[in-house]
């Protein structure tokens, strides 16, 4: 279960979704760190991991029944044929290549993955949405071009996230996966055995612990922090309400205690809540973006390369007071949240650091 690297003994599990992930990693490193270095060392092994994956590329320019364990998380999404979670990631790599190439000035690498990528997202929005059901679905049929019927969050959310399918579908495929009247855990042996029967006409594949980090972007992505906050209450909330001081690898305590992958909240929180967004390399730039939902107030420290990032904000009678602290030499920009507007902005300097208090109205 390792990525990326070379199965070379007889007991190795292959996770080609992890190789994914791994990719968009990197670029993720090189934005908190700016290691640009590290980037030039592991770029062959990038193209490497995508030249693997361009070999299961069939006719529509989607992946295909590639081989080994399509883990994706703890659910029974659809994983056959043209798989939508796996083209999905496979389109998140690929731009994060496009991106990387760019950085260490390979401009034929850049061109090359961002024309790929392309591609996939054009082939996906052409052959998984299914405007009946108001979303993508799981599997196409590569030789037929059939639809299978089964949806899941999982792969919608990517789809949303990562920005395959444009902003004039986020409402809908928002509302269809929302459904609660629809949505259901699946069997998932060792971590599901028993599960609730499932229609897959009228049914969708609820996430767990692992897609709820991207089950939250893609909320966040439509500015509704309001969703995942009804999420983590849900969902979350009952976890803690056992007394657990970990997050377990799945919303039941009934496989790791202390799951990494579970985390998702304590991001999102910190980015959506807080609104701390690096956008340049080593946190050399920020975006301020917060969302307020239906909290009152809300702080906590975002940990950065040129030091801490301190937040605080509160609503009052004329809107939302909101108190940065950051480095000096960081670059930031701020974005108001959808229905507020800057009121007033003022700023301070006190040595190397620098107060700026906003008022949102």
């Amino acid at each position: 279960m390792f990525t990326p690297g070379d199965n070379r003994g007889g007991d190795g599990v292959l996770i080609p979704d992890f190789t994914l992930h791994w990719i968009r990693g990197v670029y993720k490193y090189w934005l908190t760190t700016g290691d640009e270095t590290l980037v030039e060392t592991v770029y062959p092994t990038i193209e490497k991991a995508l030249a693997w994956f361009a070999r299961h590329i069939d006719e529509h320019g989607l992946l295909a029944n590639i081989p080994f364990w399509h883990f994706i998380e703890w659910a029974d999404i659809g994983r056959n044929g043209e798989a939508g979670a796996m083209n999905a990631l496979y389109y998140g790599a690929l731009q994060a290549a496009t991106k990387l190439g760019t950085i260490i000035e390979s401009a034929r690498a850049a061109k090359r993955y961002g024309t790929k990528a392309a591609y996939v997202r054009k082939a996906l929005n052409a052959r998984h949405w299914n405007e009946k059901r108001g979303a993508f679905v799981d599997e196409v049929d590569p030789e037929t071009g059939a639809q299978g019927q089964r949806i899941s969050q999982q792969t919608n959310a990517l789809m949303i996230a990562f920005e395959i399918t444009p902003p004039d579908k986020w409402h809908t495929i928002l509302n269809t996966i929302t459904n609660e009247a629809c949505l259901k855990f699946t069997a998932a042996p060792p971590i599901f055995v028993d599960a609730l029967p499932f229609d897959e006409a009228t049914d969708i594949v609820r996430a767990n612990t692992f897609y709820c980090h991207f089950l939250y972007e893609a909320f966040a992505k439509a500015g509704r922090l309001d969703l995942i906050l009804e999420h983590m209450r849900n969902t979350y909330k009952p976890m803690l309400d056992t007394g657990t001081t970990t997050l377990w690898e799945s919303f039941e305590p009934s496989a790791s205690l202390c799951h990494v992958f579970s985390a998702g909240p304590v991001f999102h929180l910190s980015r959506h809540v807080l609104g701390v967004q690096s956008i340049d390399k080593g946190f050399n730039g920020i975006r301020v973006a917060p969302q307020f939902g239906d909290l009152t107030h809300a702080e906590g420290t975002y940990p950065t390369p040129l030091g801490d990032v301190n937040v605080n904000w509160k609503r009052g009678k004329i809107g939302v007071k909101y108190t940065l602290s950051l480095p000096t030499k960081m670059k930031f920009e701020i974005i108001a949240p959808l229905g507020f507007s800057i009121k007033n902005q003022f700023e301070r300097k006190i040595n190397d650091r620098r107060t700026i208090e906003i008022v949102f109205a």
